[in-house]
């Protein structure tokens, strides 16, 4: 019968019950209150009706912006973050690091390669888009003396300087 029930076609009219804890549970399935007819369920007709629990200001205050943690909120974010927080060597002008290749000068060709009469007329870089990424050995700044080369493997091996006026003034240590 209760299978009945829940086929019939006014079952649109039957209370629904949002939060299971709220239903009754009998212990024996034989004391079911058995209803021979589907105009005997309870109907709620109007929404005002409905348990208050449905009603929006019912709902736990954390759902409201204002109880969010505190640590959403963009200016809470650590410190760290900020660009200036940032650790000193990470800025520009202090290293000379290659973080994406796209920063540096490739060459492709040996032809491309700087030619230089002294080792004293090594230029020194002042932005790091300047930087000179050796991607092949035949690639090597060609000088007079093949001693005063510098080669770069592995771009992990870019020397990191404490100021950038420091970078590539090589002495004749050959």
């Amino acid at each position: 019968m209760l299978l009945a029930i829940l086929q019939s076609e006014e079952i649109s009219r039957v209370l629904v019950l949002e939060d299971i804890s709220r239903v009754l549970v009998l212990e024996d399935i034989s004391r079911v209150l058995v209803l021979e007819d589907i105009s005997q369920v309870l109907v709620l007709e109007e929404k005002s009706q409905v348990p208050a629990l449905e009603k929006k200001s019912q709902v736990p205050a954390l759902e409201k912006k204002s109880q969010v943690p505190v640590l959403e909120e963009k200016s809470q974010v650590p410190v760290l973050e900020e660009k200036s927080q940032v650790p000193v060597l990470e800025e520009k002008s202090q290293v000379l690091v290659l973080e994406e290749k796209s920063q540096a000068l490739v060459l492709e060709e040996k032809s491309q390669a700087l030619v230089l009469e002294d080792i004293s007329q090594v230029l020194v870089l002042e932005d790091i888009s300047q930087v000179l990424v050796l991607e092949d050995i035949s690639q090597v700044l060609v000088l007079e003396d093949i001693s005063q080369v510098l080669v770069l493997e592995e771009i992990s091996q870019v020397l990191v300087l404490e100021e950038i006026s420091r970078v590539l003034v090589l002495a004749r240590r050959f």
